[in-house]
């Protein structure tokens, strides 16, 4: 028991020294989305070779799981266009912060595909 009551005190000391780093610091509690893992769009072998760009809109809930994806700058060819959207919503995000708080958020997922 009191090895256990010792281990609680640790956690929670670090907790709280966390948070105290943070309030500390609120350059760290306001950011925007980020992207932890950009997923590779597979753009089917059949897609004519052309030279273009994609931007792809992603909206991320607090918990950092996309919750829709939207094509802003279209490439023109929309075998392109989906596989960038597929890949944008494959990846893996950060949410943005706002008062050290998790929230709603949005990050431009941008794509250069050349022949």
């Amino acid at each position: 028991m009191i090895i256990l009551a010792l281990l609680l005190t640790v956690v929670l000391q670090t907790t709280t020294g966390q948070a105290a780093v943070a309030a500390a610091n609120p350059s760290n509690c306001n950011r925007d989305a980020t992207i932890l893992y950009a997923a590779q769009p597979e753009i089917p072998k059949s897609t004519p070779k052309v030279t273009a760009n994609v931007t792809v809109r992603v909206d991320i809930a607090p918990t950092g799981t996309v919750t829709s994806v939207s094509i802003v700058k279209s490439s023109g060819v929309s075998a392109i266009d989906l596989a960038t959207a597929e890949a944008a919503r494959a990846s893996k995000y950060k949410p943005a912060m706002s008062n050290c708080k998790a929230v709603q958020g949005s990050y431009l997922f941008h794509v250069a595909v050349s022949p």
